[in-house]
């Protein structure tokens, strides 16, 4: 009897067909997003050299938020394999992550503010700027207090993610489809 009962269970785990949650979807074009977008302009020509230098707070910036979206990939394929435990154990690491996010986020804005003539850049440029940090920080502080409501907690974790997603997207757009106006509002 109790090996018909494994056979069963192997047999069933076996058939079982993978199926990608709501969220993991998301996470994946999310990333999809900011791979594409960030390759195109900062990935592909610093690896080929062909990228003026940058400031060093640019490389940090980028590894920064870089590796929020790698966490993201990673903590969404976790939680939908089932591996909730490892998904809880990387937790203070993602604390840690997305307390940088928000910090090189406030940084790279002054930078930015301080070496760029911002005048006439629209609704766009002021959002990035001014909201996108602060909105990733408060929306990621509700998603840590609900940890312990997980249907909460990836949505808030989804949500602050978006906040800070239209760089990535702005490069798609311009670079990879040559659209000149990028469609801010339109996109959000």
């Amino acid at each position: 009897m109790g090996m018909t009962t494994i056979a069963e269970d192997t047999k069933a785990k076996a058939g079982a067909r993978f199926r990608p949650s709501f969220h993991l979807v998301m996470v994946l074009v999310m990333a999809a997003f900011v791979f594409t977008g960030f390759g195109m302009t900062y990935l592909v020509p610093v690896a080929v050299g062909t990228r003026p230098p940058d400031s060093p707070i640019v490389h940090l910036h980028g590894i920064a938020f870089f590796s929020w979206m790698l966490l993201l990939v990673t903590q969404a394929a976790l939680v939908n394999a089932k591996n909730v435990r490892l998904h809880r154990s990387l937790g203070t690491f993602g604390i840690a992550v997305g307390t940088l996010v928000v910090t090189m986020g406030v940084f790279i804005t002054i930078a930015g503010a301080s070496i760029t003539d911002l005048h006439g850049s629209g609704a766009g440029v002021f959002f990035l700027s001014v909201f996108a940090p602060p909105s990733f920080a408060v929306l990621f502080i509700m998603a840590i207090r609900a940890v312990k409501r997980p249907e909460i907690h990836r949505n808030l974790i989804l949500m602050a993610t978006i906040a800070i997603l239209m760089p990535g997207i702005n490069r798609v757009y311009m670079q990879g489809l040559g659209i000149a106006r990028v469609p801010f509002l339109e996109t959000y």
